[in-house]
């Protein structure tokens, strides 16, 4: 099974990826059951674990739910500027570790990456999957993500001399 988040092939009985720590299962959204990624129904209530089309079929009307949701917006300050003298590679291999740790703190709280953007991501927390302490997963996750790219800012700060920081932001509208 291929990560969909940094790319590694990891064997198919793994629930998390071993290079990154992305979690491969899938939560039943009727009874809130883990399954196996590769599940089509839930093992617990049996509902189907494939998501619904977005757009509705002709003659069907799109009906959908309201639900409070925190996002979380977090990228590589001036990240243009640590990679403008590298090639591609060199600069995947600089930024792609954040962004993959990134990627991990919002999976480690029950959050949703919405899109990566290079880098940087935006995450949904209380959507699709609702929690009431949405904003405190939220943050949680944003704490993470400072902790372990710190950490990996050290390291590349003592190896190649590079000042790489991350900035978090997150919303909730009451």
């Amino acid at each position: 099974m291929r990560c969909s988040v940094c790319g590694t092939e990891n064997p198919p009985e793994n629930r998390y990826c071993h290079s990154c720590g992305v979690t491969f299962s899938v939560r039943c959204t009727n009874c809130g059951h883990q399954n196996w990624s590769t599940a089509r129904f839930c093992g617990s209530c049996g509902s189907s674990l494939k998501p619904r089309p977005l757009r509705p079929r002709a003659g069907e009307r799109l009906v959908g739910e309201r639900k409070q949701a925190t996002v979380l917006f977090a990228d590589i300050v001036s990240s243009t500027e640590l990679v403008v003298h590298l090639d591609p590679e060199q600069a995947m291999e600089r930024l792609g570790p954040a962004v993959s740790m990134m990627c991990e703190a919002v999976g480690r709280f029950e959050g949703t990456v919405v899109r990566t953007l290079g880098d940087g991501l935006m995450a949904l927390f209380g959507a699709p999957l609702a929690h009431e302490e949405h904003p405190q997963r939220a943050l949680f996750a944003a704490l993470r993500m400072q902790v372990e790219v710190g950490r990996y800012a050290e390291k590349l700060r003592a190896e190649k001399g590079v000042n790489l920081q991350v900035r978090v932001g997150a919303n909730t509208e009451r």
